[in-house]
């Protein structure tokens, strides 16, 4: 940039010879121009950076949204693992009294045989002795 007033332009071009106004204004001019694209190029910078900063609230309030449901789904499965935990232990409170069950009638079946046989001694109804008494 040139400083007319201080003499610098003078001094570059040897005193008379000086830069015209036609050059000072061209020179203006182009240095107006690429402010103007400067400025252009940094409206489109500004533009591009709102793009972003919406796209980045956009994937920020997303992220919210699936920390949200991740809890939940996190709490369900709390619970459904704590159900889980007491159906096994009914289950396995089930599976005892079964096997008592099933050892009350094995006992039994082996008593109601025992009675059976002392009724009858060869555990057979002896059909010849109910004839012969007749």
């Amino acid at each position: 940039m040139l400083n007319v007033e201080s003499g610098i332009a003078k001094g570059r071009t040897g005193g008379t010879s000086g830069v015209t106004n036609e050059e000072l204004e061209r020179g203006m001019e182009l240095h107006e121009r690429r402010l103007a694209a400067i400025d252009e190029r940094l409206d489109r910078l500004a533009a591009a950076s709102e793009s972003h900063d919406k796209r980045l609230r956009r994937v920020e309030d997303n992220l919210v949204v699936q920390g949200e449901m991740l809890n939940r789904i996190d709490q369900r499965l709390d619970r459904l693992t704590a159900l889980f935990e007491q159906s096994e232990a009914a289950h396995a409170a089930d599976r005892e009294r079964i096997r008592l069950l099933q050892a009350a009638m094995a006992s039994l079946f082996e008593h109601m045989e025992a009675f059976i046989r002392g009724l009858r001694p060869n555990g057979h109804e002896d059909h010849e002795d109910k004839a012969g008494d007749a």
